[in-house]
């Protein structure tokens, strides 16, 4: 009976560890997988908010460039009308080259007009 008690202590010891070890295994598992998943969640945002700050700089840089070509068109178009207007008067009156850069520039305004709508 003795034998049996001391058998059943031991029994109950293995079975107390492995339920301790399985238990420690299944929190450590839990941490783990709560750990990915924060990190996973903090790598998502971060990358959002980098995505989101290149699509600023883009933004801004696409501005830039628009702005930049406006006003080489501006700078072409001046130096259009100028070379227009010097070309114009070598062969005809300074009235009747002012009567064509009104109708160039009439059709330059339609043409915006349809480029706008």
């Amino acid at each position: 009976m003795a034998d049996m008690k001391i058998g059943m202590g031991w029994l109950g010891t293995i079975f107390f560890l492995i339920a301790l070890t399985f238990g420690f295994t299944l929190f450590n598992t839990s941490l783990i997988f709560n750990g990915d998943a924060k990190t996973l969640n903090e790598s998502t945002s971060y990358t959002d908010r980098r995505m989101l700050e290149q699509k600023v700089y883009v933004d801004k840089r696409t501005l830039d460039l628009r702005e930049e070509y406006l006003g080489i068109a501006r700078q072409q178009a001046t130096s259009n009308r100028y070379l227009i207007l010097l070309t114009c008067t070598a062969r005809k009156t300074m009235s009747e080259c002012k009567q064509e850069q009104e109708e160039l520039d009439q059709l330059q305004h339609d043409n915006l007009q349809l480029h706008n709508e």
